[in-house]
């Protein structure tokens, strides 16, 4: 064989392994793949805990706990089918005359809870709204009216709110909602969590110390980190109700 073909083929062969190298490097370095592994206990909330939840931390006065049912239409299974239409057994709350600032309250407990707006089991007319949200276990409604002196719902200053809540494990496999964010090395960044000034609500932190470093915590304060070194990380807020995991919310942070 020709000396400069064996020195081609010997180039060639130096240049695949160093390639190789190169990519093990890659997948070796904790700087380019960073992510903790963590366990994920499953989140599993009854519609009596949830509906507690919310009177807890909007502080509104609804009503205590009383038996319902909700009809939901889940999605069909292909194209060709339609959507079967199934009554649940549910549990509800109810109050009156609520402010509009309140009604919000309850809007943002089911937004900050990564809870799905379900369009197709919704119902809006003048006088009344039926607002569907569906989680991992749970589908519920969020329905206000208009009260019986007003002519519609266009910005009342008051209405009359209830909300209705069956377990469902339809939606169990729907993705876990994660927040993405970058900083820079060296900077210290803060994280707003919604929670109940309540006893025995606390959001718990899990995270890679290699990364980042966390600042003391105080209940009503935001969450301050200082990102250690460059690299992509994973934080990981558990939110307890007397040791019970009722929610969670998952931050993936690129440090520059």
């Amino acid at each position: 064989m020709p000396k400069k073909t064996t020195l081609l083929i010997l180039l060639v062969f130096l240049f695949s392994f160093s390639i190789f190298l190169y990519s093990k490097t890659l997948e070796e370095d904790p700087l380019i793949n960073s992510e903790k592994e963590f366990e994920l206990e499953e989140i599993i909330i009854t519609e009596e805990d949830f509906l507690n939840a919310l009177k807890d931390e909007t502080g509104i006065g609804f009503s205590g706990i009383e038996e319902a049912s909700l009809v939901w239409v889940f999605p069909a299974k292909s194209q060709e089918e339609s959507g079967e239409a199934v009554n649940l057994s549910a549990k509800k709350i109810q109050v009156s005359s609520v402010l509009k600032e309140d009604f919000e309250k309850v809007e943002d407990f089911f937004r900050n809870r990564f809870f799905t707006f379900d369009i197709n089991n919704s119902f809006f007319s003048d006088i009344s709204e039926s607002n569907a949200y569906y989680s991992k276990n749970l589908v519920c409604l969020l329905i206000n009216r208009a009260l019986k002196d007003q002519l519609s719902l266009d910005d009342p200053e008051r209405r009359d709110v209830e909300v209705r809540c069956a377990e469902s494990s339809f939606y169990k496999d729907s993705a876990e909602s994660i927040n993405n964010m970058e900083i820079s090395e060296g900077d210290f960044f803060n994280i707003y969590l919604s929670s109940s000034l309540k006893e025995g609500y606390t959001w718990e932190a899990d995270f890679d110390s290699n990364f980042l470093k966390m600042e003391d915590h105080e209940h009503d304060e935001p969450f301050t980190f200082f990102g250690l070194k460059k690299g992509k990380t994973t934080v990981i807020f558990n939110y307890f109700k007397d040791g019970n995991l009722i929610d969670r919310e998952i931050y993936r942070v690129l440090i520059k």
